[in-house]
């Protein structure tokens, strides 16, 4: 609840892929939907890796439409 009700007190969550998915969601409703958010794994100090969301672009897949707000998310994130 607090990090929906006052999201600025914390800056970094670190926690198990199954609470990372339940937390992601959450807050991807709240910023206007999977295709805005950005994803960050750390996998170790010098490898991580930048991408989309998984779940932007199953309603759009195989119509020929992409929307690049969430590729252009996780690059900027990731520089």
């Amino acid at each position: 609840m607090m990090l929906v009700k006052k999201s600025s007190l914390f800056d970094i969550l670190a926690m198990q892929n199954m609470y990372d998915d339940i937390i992601s969601d959450i807050y991807a409703v709240l910023i206007g939907g999977f295709g805005f958010t950005p994803s960050y794994n750390i996998i170790e100090k010098w490898l991580a890796l930048a991408e989309a969301r998984h779940d932007s672009t199953l309603d759009i897949a195989g119509k020929d439409l992409a929307d690049l707000t969430t590729f252009l998310f996780s690059a900027i994130t990731m520089f």
